[in-house]
């Protein structure tokens, strides 16, 4: 900024001028404008995310009610997993963090579920994706499998393998299991949506002794 100075005669006899720098304030416009088209982008999963398990959940239930009480439990699942994310600004969470939160729903069983791995994070569309997948594997388990009698028990793992990450859920004790005539969307969930967050394989094996299910794929992505 300049400012002339004038003399008796409106003649400019000097120039006043200050200069003041301004980087801070331009480099926190463009971290600003980056962070909220990055949470934009994020909203736009969330949202299809939140999209597919309505619509899905809706096509296949027998009832309003049932499609009602399925919707909420699913959205439940996915707001826990918010919850932690928001809390890390939308970047990682530990897997460890995330499976506890999926698993709240049973904490009346806790003593039968172990869960244990090693401090791993997650990008936020896997965290949402894993608890999705959590949701699922434990309601079935507590209407139908490990958690539907007073033995069974569940038994979760997670692990880096050769730069891999493998997440194992395990049921054993429960009623005997018995390959499903027709699968429902929790299965393709599983199977199919959040394997391709990890870029990765999913597998749901109908064992006789207790279901068993492994996702194979890539941390943090």
């Amino acid at each position: 900024r300049a400012v002339p100075v004038f003399d008796d005669d409106d003649r400019i006899t000097s120039w006043m001028g200050a200069a003041s720098d301004i980087t801070d304030r331009k480099t926190a416009e463009e971290t600003q404008a980056i962070l909220n088209a990055e949470l934009a982008h994020r909203m736009k999963n969330t949202f299809a995310i939140v999209q597919a398990v309505v619509s899905q959940t809706l096509r296949q239930a027998a009832s309003v009610d049932e499609g009602r009480a399925a919707i909420q439990a699913r959205l439940g699942a996915l707001s826990r997993a918010q919850d932690i994310l928001t809390g890390s600004n939308f970047t990682l969470a530990d897997t460890g963090t995330i499976v506890a939160a999926a698993l709240k729903p049973h904490h009346d069983v806790q003593g039968r579920i172990d869960a244990s791995g090693p401090a791993i994070d997650l990008a936020a569309q896997q965290a949402l994706g894993l608890s999705l997948a959590i949701h699922e594997l434990g309601t079935n388990a507590a209407k139908y499998g490990a958690l539907s009698n007073a033995d069974g028990t569940v038994a979760i793992s997670w692990r880096h393998d050769e730069g891999a990450f493998v997440f194992d859920w395990v049921e054993a004790g429960g009623p005997p299991v018995a390959m499903p005539t027709r699968r429902g969307f929790g299965s393709s969930l599983i199977e199919q949506i959040v394997a391709s967050y990890f870029s990765g394989e999913a597998r749901i094996d109908f064992d006789p002794a207790g279901i068993r299910f492994r996702l194979d794929g890539s941390p943090g992505t």
